[in-house]
């Protein structure tokens, strides 16, 4: 099914401009989208050192097309 939407993406030219992306999410059609934080992303935080004090240390991170909000949520309760 993953490999059918994204044959889709491909084939649509309508992708390439805004609107596009914005119909495929409509339409539930998000091979990108893992339904769970980015495993990459899980595996550094949990191989960071947590600093003692948050004055201490801040970090900056993107999350493009952030999709479902995984990645941010992770992000959050990462403190």
């Amino acid at each position: 099914m993953v490999r059918r939407m994204q044959q889709r993406i491909r084939d649509d030219s309508s992708v390439t401009k805004s609107h596009g992306w914005d119909e495929l999410w409509k339409e539930g059609v998000t091979p990108w989208d893992l339904d769970m934080p980015t495993p990459a992303l899980k595996a550094e935080l949990d191989a960071m050192e947590c600093p003692t004090n948050q004055k201490e240390k801040t970090y900056r991170i993107l999350v493009p097309g952030c999709g479902s909000g995984f990645d941010l949520v992770t992000l959050a309760e990462h403190q």
